[in-house]
């Protein structure tokens, strides 16, 4: 996977000469360890739980079927069947799309918003 500012993230075939673009923002992916789910991080904010999508990925194939221009944005609905909207942004994948680890911060102060530690 390379990631550019300006192009996104793109897929480099190790056999040819094929590149596909997965996304034209910046947008974290990783495939599950048996390699059947690709999940993709469409929200990595700090400011909110993030989102990630777990994409089932058809047998065989190191990508799903979509456009050949990518995900445009953040938005884009994806036409894949079986895919499931996860509700963090920065996770690891565990065995199947149900089990998953994450880190959350949480920040503890008095009424001034001084920290307490």
């Amino acid at each position: 996977m390379a990631a550019g500012a300006s192009d996104g993230v793109k897929a480099y075939s190790t056999t040819g000469n094929e590149v596909r673009t997965i996304c034209t923002y910046g947008c974290p992916l990783q495939w599950s360890a048996d390699g059947r789910t690709l999940y993709l991080a469409t929200d990595t904010s700090e400011s909110t739980a993030g989102t990630t999508l777990a994409i089932p990925l058809p047998p065989g194939k190191p990508l799903p079927d979509w456009p050949v221009s990518g995900i445009n944005s953040r938005a884009d609905r994806l036409d894949v069947p079986g895919i499931k909207r996860l509700g963090r942004g920065n996770l690891r994948p565990g065995p199947d799309p149900s089990t998953y680890v994450f880190t959350k911060h949480d920040f503890q102060g008095n009424l001034f918003r001084i920290p307490l530690h």
